[in-house]
């Protein structure tokens, strides 16, 4: 039964996002060499959105380096929805742009680079309580509270990834695709929510 994300504990919101990086560095670490530059989306070749993915890790620790604050978003989808609510009508470019950057920054070794980032990213969450204060762009959330979709940003584009790895693949761990399911649904509009899963519309509740 699909539990609720505020029905899931701090404990495996952080077990999720730990099972969500390991499952990334994995699924990148299988990428057979002549698939790099093919299409990963519409948007994205496969090292492009290597990239851009690995942002839900060095984020993470570049958030948590400021001086604490006092929190200004509270729960668990707080900072997403202030994020979409924002008019950015370059969002889409800007990532692109940003992934660009990211490529540059992790070097020739994609797959090394990626290892050494996830390895960083779970030894600073490993010493980090789950009501330390990440400073965003738009404001301040607790680590625990700001997990939920980095886990979700992981699962999404690893499953993006998976789909261009084709067969041999790593499976996707349970718990952060509960948790990234739970997010989505939390973020959803119910009505345009049950029309697209019976699949009379599409929809996207990030757009």
């Amino acid at each position: 039964m699909l539990r609720d994300l505020d029905a899931l504990s701090d404990a495996e919101v952080r077990t999720a996002y730990e099972q969500a990086v390991q499952w990334f560095v994995a699924t990148v670490a299988s990428m057979p060499d002549d698939r790099w530059d093919g299409r990963a989306t519409e948007v994205w070749t496969v090292r492009e959105l290597v990239a851009h993915a690995s942002r839900a890790l060095s984020l993470l620790t570049a958030h948590l380096d400021p001086p604490p604050r006092r929190v200004s978003f509270v729960g668990r989808t707080g900072d997403t929805k202030a994020l979409l609510a924002r008019p950015t009508p370059t969002r889409r470019r800007d990532a692109t742009e940003r992934a660009r950057d990211m490529l540059r920054d992790l070097g020739p070794d994609l797959v090394g680079a990626v290892w050494r980032l996830g390895d960083d990213t779970l030894n600073r969450l490993a010493t980090t309580p789950d009501h330390a204060v990440c400073t965003t762009p738009l404001g301040t959330v607790t680590l625990v509270d700001h997990l939920p979709g980095r886990v979700g940003e992981l699962v999404v584009h690893t499953l993006d990834l998976r789909r261009a790895l084709g067969d041999g693949a790593p499976e996707p761990p349970a718990l952060p695709v509960e948790v990234t399911l739970a997010f989505v649904l939390a973020l959803a509009d119910p009505v345009p929510a049950i029309l697209a899963l019976t699949g009379r519309i599409g929809y996207d509740v990030f757009a």
